[in-house]
């Protein structure tokens, strides 16, 4: 995905949009988490996985922050 975001041009309204998805997906991890967490009693980490959506947007959002 990385490659495909460097050889193709994003707008600025595109690229707000996935800063806002981002920032949701880190909300929705870290809130998501703690509910599921406290339900069983330990650690869940269903929502830290590669294939998750939330962690795609997170990962795309920072990769354009970090884009030169």
């Amino acid at each position: 995905m990385g490659y495909y975001f460097s050889v193709k041009e994003i707008s600025k309204n595109k690229r707000k949009i996935i800063y806002i998805l981002g920032t949701l997906s880190v909300m929705v991890t870290v809130l998501g988490t703690y509910y599921l967490s406290k339900n069983t009693g330990t650690l869940n980490g269903t929502l830290w996985g590669y294939g998750n959506i939330n962690t795609t947007m997170i990962t795309s959002s920072v990769f354009f922050v970090f884009q030169i």
